[in-house]
């Protein structure tokens, strides 16, 4: 008797946990979707769009991943056996947020948004209600995820030096000097001369685009010659580079607290996606309206150099562990937020293949693979050389990976014997 009234209240304060997680998680969509957002880039996007937007897919992960704790939360608080019921109170939530989004500065409302938030909650509520299947799944099935584990983390890390490189358009390009842009705070300072590879860049249509196109990315030096305005409280272009369509190719610019922005196309655009780039902190700082300013840009087989007034910084660029910016990029994050997400993100696609590694034998194989990528995907790519902290980052990721995996096996066991 006894023992059943402690399983009975060991029950219920489950329940309670679950209850509040869910609630919390609900909190966070609603503070995540219904606050006033400044980015302008959005606006007057057709609310019956899918992808909207030059970042839509990135969006499109972005609701998915926000949406999928609360999906699985709700299956673990409601239970059930159809997930696709659970979707549906999913659907309900993002109605009403994409219905309260139409009174919000900043947010536009899509049919997309509510596509995706539907899909997020039913992958959760669906790992949840078929946990018996993966966690400890049959052994032919248990092969087959491991092996999708380890070509997930391949795939994933591959992605970035792929989706990193710079690429251009074949449409015509324009020069910018200090341009008027709604998304971006006008710089009010005054460019007197551009150069691209030794070509001169004027501010309007680029004559000589095919070659501009290729010195842009052969990585020639970008060179700008100005006269500083005052500090400007967002981001701001003293120079830029957009091509026929509207789309951006370069951007270098002044931003809050006197850092120097550099934004490159990268090929993740093409697909819709987010994308990081470079942030010197401080390097305007020191600089008043009127003073000369010099910013050159190039790059070096050790990864970009960006030089101010004569003072250059190299071995610029990304590493493996900035893929998790293909989904959202907060650039204005801490550095040291920044490089934890990279270690955070390497150790996260590596867990599953630890997961489903039964033997240390398949366990030390995942570590190798792991690591071989690490290493290799640098080496055939623009990426930097893999730090050792992210090497790291992706081995504790299959050992943790399959310390899970070894305890949630063993609790089946119990469970399946009580």
């Amino acid at each position: 008797m006894l023992g059943r009234l402690g399983a009975l209240a060991a029950g219920l304060r489950q329940r309670r946990a679950v209850g509040l997680a869910l609630a919390g998680m609900t909190a966070l969509i609603l503070f995540a979707t219904l606050r006033p957002s400044s980015d302008t880039s959005v606006y007057d996007l057709p609310a019956l769009c899918i992808l909207c937007g030059a970042r839509g897919a990135s969006d499109a992960l972005a609701n998915v991943i926000l949406f999928v704790p609360f999906g699985a939360l709700l299956a673990l608080a409601v239970g059930g056996r159809h997930a696709l019921r659970l979707a549906g109170a999913g659907c309900a939530l993002s109605l009403m947020v994409e219905s309260a989004q139409t009174m919000i500065p900043g947010r536009d409302p899509s049919i997309g948004d509510l596509l995706f938030n539907t899909l997020g909650t039913w992958l959760g509520a669906t790992l949840v209600l078929r946990a018996a299947w993966w966690v400890v799944p049959p052994p032919r099935v248990r092969g087959g995820l491991l092996a999708a584990g380890l070509a997930a983390a391949v795939v994933l890390a591959l992605a970035a030096g792929v989706l990193f490189e710079p690429v251009g358009t074949g449409a015509t390009y324009y020069g910018q000097w200090t341009p008027e842009q709604r998304h971006l705070e006008r710089y009010h300072g005054r460019v007197l001369e551009v150069t691209v590879g030794g070509l001169p860049v004027a501010d309007g249509p680029i004559s000589e685009t095919p070659l501009v196109r290729e010195r842009l990315l052969g990585g020639e030096p970008v060179r700008v010659l100005a006269v500083a305005g005052p500090p400007v409280s967002g981001l701001a272009s003293l120079f830029s580079v957009m091509d026929a369509n509207r789309q951006e190719i370069l951007l270098i610019g002044p931003d809050r607290g006197g850092d120097l922005v550099v934004r490159r196309r990268l090929r993740g655009a093409e697909l819709l996606l987010d994308g990081p780039h470079l942030r010197l902190r401080g390097a305007l700082a020191g600089f008043r309206p009127g003073d000369t300013l010099r910013v050159a840009l190039w790059r070096e087989p050790a990864g970009h150099c960006v030089e101010v007034n004569g003072v250059a910084e190299c071995g610029l660029g990304f590493t493996v562990g900035r893929g998790w910016s293909l989904v959202m990029f907060p650039d204005r994050l801490p550095a040291w937020a920044q490089r934890l997400l990279d270690l955070v993100w390497l150790a996260g696609i590596a867990a599953p293949a630890g997961f489903w590694a039964v033997r240390r034998g398949e366990t030390a194989v995942a570590v190798l693979v792991v690591v071989a990528v690490l290493l290799g995907v640098p080496a055939v790519t623009e990426l930097l050389p893999t730090p050792p902290t992210e090497l790291a980052a992706g081995v504790a990721g299959v050992l943790a990976g399959a310390a899970v995996g070894r305890y949630a096996r063993s609790a089946r066991r119990v469970a399946a014997s009580g």
